[in-house]
């Protein structure tokens, strides 16, 4: 895949995990949830793509993590959860770099 194309992809998937996070604003979405609904919605990606929009989202301070686990079950999970900032940029009053909505 030639850089322009790779960028491009990254900065859509960073879009779609942004629009999802804000539709599950008050559950949070971990990263296999995440991975499983943008499969179904056939943007095929890899659970490390979406970490790593994941992890770039939470640097622009656009999402935070918070730490889950059961014990019993042995399950621990960092849930996304959306911050106020990205309210501004998901109805388009405030432009945001190396993300593409839409």
């Amino acid at each position: 895949m030639n850089t322009t194309t790779n960028i491009t992809r990254k900065q859509m998937l960073r879009g779609k995990v942004l629009i999802l996070c804000y539709e599950l604003k008050e559950v949070g979405a971990g990263v296999p949830l995440i991975s499983m609904v943008l499969n179904k919605q056939n943007t095929i990606c890899t659970e490390k793509e979406i970490a790593d929009a994941c992890y770039y989202l939470q640097g622009k301070k656009m999402i935070d993590f918070k730490s889950f686990c059961n014990k019993k079950a042995d399950i621990k999970r960092d849930i996304a959860f959306i911050t106020s900032d990205v309210i501004y940029v998901l109805e388009g009053t405030v432009v945001a770099d190396g993300i593409m909505l839409g």
